[in-house]
């Protein structure tokens, strides 16, 4: 006797929260499971099919040669034990082909179920696509904007410093005019200040010969007796002289300390100076990069805001996509045989 154990089988399905990877995440291993499934269920129908004309053709063999023998049995006068035994196999036989005929209905359902469970299957997976696609679409356009939005605000700043920095270059080269034009200043006025000490020198040197000149006037007459009480307004004049050398020491000693100050001003401005080189320098070298960043998230913004890659918005699936010889129309051609077959 051939039994059929109808297990129901149900497709693994992990929790992961995301109907997107359940339905594609593994759709290769789906298919080659629900494929082998198919095929176990259409050889076990095939050999359900022939046990069943099997068991009816030896089972019609076994009736008729029961009649003949009940009948031979009764036309000889057969014993009552022979009839309850011959009975009791016939009943036998009646209650495995109900139960046979019973696990082929099962099986149909099952089959069915399974095509129903197939069809939902398809049908959410097609679903899960679209919504998925969707999803990925508006990702896509929400970063894009993000995207142009940070893009946009990056490049504002950026040409909020770099006029920020074109200000403080422009403001250090008027500095750096401003120092330029007080160093010429200082160096003019170093100038006329040494050509006064020069002139001043020259003065006293002047000075200095007519005092040794005088003296030397003084020295003759004192050695004459004659000239003893003659040298006067000469000791006069040589006092007048002195004073003016010391007036005039006094001069140049104060217009040697404007001289060295005058100096050390203009180097520090000199320093000055070369500070503003350096910070010019800078400047413009921080300007140059700003204005290579700008010119980059100008050219960000035109792609984000332009250049968008077109993506599909629903994928749309029918029957007639799947091939002649796929599992699905075999066991559609399988649900719609066994239906015409029962009608």
């Amino acid at each position: 006797m051939t039994s059929l154990a109808v297990v129901e089988h149900t497709f693994p399905r992990k929790d992961t929260g995301d109907d997107v990877f359940y339905f594609y995440g593994s759709t290769f291993a789906h298919i080659s499971e629900e494929t082998e499934y198919v095929r176990k269920i259409r050889g076990t129908l095939e050999k359900i099919q022939s046990q069943l004309f099997k068991n009816e053709g030896n089972t019609n063999h076994v009736t008729s040669n029961t009649d003949k023998n009940l009948a031979n049995l009764q036309q000889n006068g057969g014993t009552g034990s022979c009839e309850n035994s011959y009975e009791s196999k016939y009943i036998q036989i009646i209650d495995r082909l109900e139960e046979k005929e019973l696990q082929l209905v099962e099986a149909h359902k099952e089959n069915s179920d399974l095509q129903i469970k197939l069809e939902a299957t398809r049908e959410a997976g097609a679903g899960a696509l679209r919504n998925a696609t969707r999803k990925l679409y508006e990702n896509y356009i929400k970063r894009s904007d993000e995207h142009r939005k940070s893009h946009e605000e990056e490049k504002q700043k950026l040409q909020a410093s770099a006029v920020e920095h074109e200000k403080v270059f422009k403001h250090s080269i008027e500095k750096l005019h401003t120092i330029a034009e007080r160093i010429q200043d200082k160096h003019e006025q170093i100038t006329e200040l040494q050509n006064l000490m020069q002139r001043m020198e020259e003065e006293k040197s002047i000075l200095l010969e007519k005092k040794r000149l005088l003296e030397k006037e003084i020295s003759q007459r004192m050695s004459d007796p004659s000239y003893k009480n003659g040298c006067g307004n000469t000791r006069i004049e040589i006092a007048t002289v002195e004073e003016q050398i010391n007036h005039l020491q006094q001069l140049m000693m104060s217009q040697h300390q404007f001289l060295h100050a005058l100096i050390q001003e203009s180097e520090d401005l000199k320093n000055r100076l070369k500070e503003q080189d350096v910070t010019i320098g800078d400047l413009r070298e921080k300007i140059s990069l700003l204005e290579s960043q700008n010119k980059e998230l100008k050219n960000n913004v035109e792609h984000w805001s332009h250049d968008k890659t077109k993506v599909s918005k629903g994928t749309f699936v029918k029957e007639s996509m799947f091939d002649a010889k796929s599992p699905y129309s075999r066991l559609l051609h399988l649900r719609t045989r066994y239906v015409t077959e029962k009608s």
